[in-house]
């Protein structure tokens, strides 16, 4: 039987009857609000604790095929980074390749600039000798 608000001050007035203020006002703050038919007893908190060990077992479970599922996810992608990078490694290989090509081509560049400067300047210095030896015998004869 629940006990409702009405009783509850029923009961208080006459609790201070019989009682007195100041032990009626323990009494009844001792009383629960909804009656003794809502307190939970040690049954209902074994019952209680069964059914949170089971729902935390639930989840426990549950975490583990997660996490199980996302090692292997991890272990995916991580195996694919690892040939992204073993591609990597062998195209910076055809690049390092590439550019020692270049190198020796720029080599042979630098060669060959330096030789026809070369040819250049004993050209203009035979070539500039000879007008002067022209000049100066022009100028003799004339």
């Amino acid at each position: 039987m629940s006990v409702d608000e009405i009783s509850r001050i029923r009961l208080a007035r006459r609790a201070v009857e019989v009682f007195g203020e100041a032990e009626a006002a323990t009494l009844m703050e001792h009383l629960p609000l909804g009656g003794v038919s809502n307190l939970a007893t040690k049954d209902d908190l074994k019952i209680l604790g069964a059914e949170l060990r089971l729902e935390m077992s639930e989840l426990r479970s549950e975490l583990r095929g997660e996490m199980s599922d996302l090692r292997i996810e991890l272990r995916g992608e991580m195996s694919e980074i690892r040939a992204d990078f073993g591609t990597l490694r062998g195209e910076f290989g055809t690049l390092r390749g590439e550019f020692g090509t270049l190198r020796g081509e720029f080599g042979e560049l630098r060669a060959y600039i330096e030789e026809r400067f070369h040819r250049q300047t004993i050209t203009m210095i035979t070539t500039m000798s000879a007008l002067m030896g022209i000049l100066f015998v022009a100028l003799k004869w004339a």
